[in-house]
C-alpha cells in the first residue's frame, strides 16, 4: 500500500524500455548507447563456443550454461534459466559458430518438487511462536486495566499457530502417507 506509487513508476520505467527496446535495430552502435549493459558479439573475436548442459549453482531453475570465448583471452558465461532446452540452443548456435562443443549431460528441470522433510521445523517454531503471544495478548486483555482489543489479537495469533501447525503436518507427512490420507477422506 505504501509503495504503490514506487512499484508503478517502476512498472512505467519498464513498459518505456520495453518499448524502446522493440523499436531498436540490435545491430546499431544507439543500440549499445541506450544502456551500459548492452552488448554486442562479433564473430570474428570468437574462438570457441561451450554449452554445458550440466546445471548451475548460481540460480535456481536452469538447465546448463553456455560460455564464450573471445580472442582476446576474456570469455562471457550465460545460465540458460526457464523451460529451455540445451540442444536446441547448441544446434542454433551451431549455425553461428560451427564449432560450438556440447559437454555434460543434460537433465531436465524439475517441475514438481515435493517439500522436503525438514521444512515442517520452520513451521513447527513459528506455530510456538503464535501460541506464546496468544497466550501473552489473553493475559493483558483479562487484566483489570486491559482492553478487550488484545483479546481479538490473541485469537488472531492462536489462529496463525493452528494454521501454521497445520502446514508443518502436512509437510512432515510423507508422501505415501498424504495418498493414504487423501484416499481415506474421499471416501
Amino acid at each position: 500500500m505504501f509503495l504503490r506509487g514506487y512499484v508503478n513508476r517502476a512498472l512505467q520505467r519498464r513498459k518505456n524500455r520495453e518499448a524502446l527496446y522493440d523499436t531498436a535495430d540490435p545491430t546499431s552502435a544507439a543500440f549499445l548507447a541506450t544502456d551500459p549493459h548492452n552488448f554486442q558479439i562479433d564473430r570474428q573475436h570468437v574462438i570457441q563456443i561451450t554449452v554445458n548442459r550440466k546445471r548451475s549453482l548460481w540460480t535456481p531453475y536452469n538447465v546448463g550454461t553456455v560460455t564464450i570465448t573471445f580472442s582476446n583471452g576474456s570469455d562471457r558465461r550465460f545460465i540458460l534459466i526457464g523451460d529451455q532446452d540445451a540442444d536446441v540452443i547448441a544446434e542454433t548456435l551451431k549455425r553461428f559458430f560451427p564449432e560450438t562443443a556440447t559437454v555434460g549431460v543434460s537433465s531436465p528441470r524439475p517441475q514438481n518438487s515435493e517439500p522436503r522433510i525438514q521444512g515442517w521445523i520452520p513451521l513447527a517454531l513459528l506455530s510456538v511462536f503464535f501460541f506464546a503471544f496468544a497466550i501473552f495478548f489473553v493475559i493483558v486483555a483479562f487484566r483489570p486495566v486491559g482492553n478487550l482489543g488484545f483479546l481479538v489479537i490473541g485469537g488472531l495469533n492462536l489462529w496463525a499457530a493452528i494454521h501454521c501447525l497445520r502446514l508443518a503436518q502436512k509437510r512432515r507427512a510423507s508422501p505415501a502417507e498424504e495418498k493414504q490420507n487423501s484416499g481415506t477422506l474421499s471416501d
